[in-house]
C-alpha cells in the first residue's frame, strides 16, 4: 500500500506543478500495479484537470467511470472538479 500511496502522491504533485509526462509515467506504473483502482484514477484526473490538460483528465476520469460506472460519487467528485477549475480559469 505505501508504494501505491508513494507513486499516486508522485502522480498527483507532478500533474499540478505542470510535469505532466512524468506524472503519467508514474500514474501508469500504478495502473499497471493497481487496474481496479477507481479512486486513485479520479484523483489524477482532477490532478491533470487542475493542470489545465483537460484531453489527458478525461483519459483518468474515463477509466474511473468504467470501473465504477454506478458510482454516485464518482460523478459528483467529476462534476465538482470540473466546476472548480472552469472558476479559476
Amino acid at each position: 500500500l505505501k508504494n501505491k500511496d508513494a507513486l499516486t502522491q508522485a502522480g498527483v504533485d507532478l500533474a499540478e506543478v505542470g510535469l505532466v509526462n512524468e506524472a503519467e509515467r508514474y500514474m501508469g506504473l500504478l495502473a499497471t500495479l493497481e487496474k481496479g483502482d477507481w479512486e486513485r484514477f479520479l484523483q489524477f484526473g482532477r490532478a491533470l484537470l487542475v493542470a489545465g490538460q483537460r484531453k489527458k483528465a478525461a483519459f483518468w476520469f474515463a477509466r474511473a467511470v468504467a470501473l465504477k460506472p454506478g458510482e454516485e460519487k464518482l460523478y459528483l467528485e467529476i462534476s465538482r472538479t470540473f466546476a472548480e477549475t472552469q472558476s479559476v480559469m
